[in-house]
């Protein structure tokens, strides 16, 4: 069979699967997504705008950010007041300054170019 028509029955069979099982579906999508952007995303922007920013404090962060994310998508009771990912992103944020002053480097000065 030709590729094209693999890829065009594949990319049907998905979509067909994300409408019907949306229920299933979106969940999944959703914690995916907020672990990256919790995880990931927040450590991409203090490496690019901070540049004091550790290898401690970004393994510190990462660690620290799924695991919120886990424990607190399973605690109902915080799940339903507050919004999870946001403040894991908070905690997260303030957890990565703390460590990186703790470990930071001492007489850092940004180079001339």
């Amino acid at each position: 069979m030709n590729y094209v028509v693999i890829g065009f029955f594949t990319c049907l069979f998905c979509v067909l699967f994300a409408i019907f099982l949306i229920k299933l579906v979106y969940p999944l999508v959703s914690s995916a997504w907020s672990g990256l952007s919790v995880s990931f995303g927040l450590i991409m922007l203090l490496l690019l705008k901070w540049k004091v920013t550790t290898k401690q404090g970004v393994l510190a962060g990462m660690i620290i950010g799924c695991w919120l994310l886990f424990v607190r998508s399973h605690v109902k009771f915080l799940d339903n007041n507050i919004f999870h990912r946001f403040t894991a992103f908070i905690l997260v944020f303030l957890l990565v300054i703390v460590v990186n002053k703790i470990t930071g480097r001492k007489n850092y000065s940004v180079p001339e170019e």
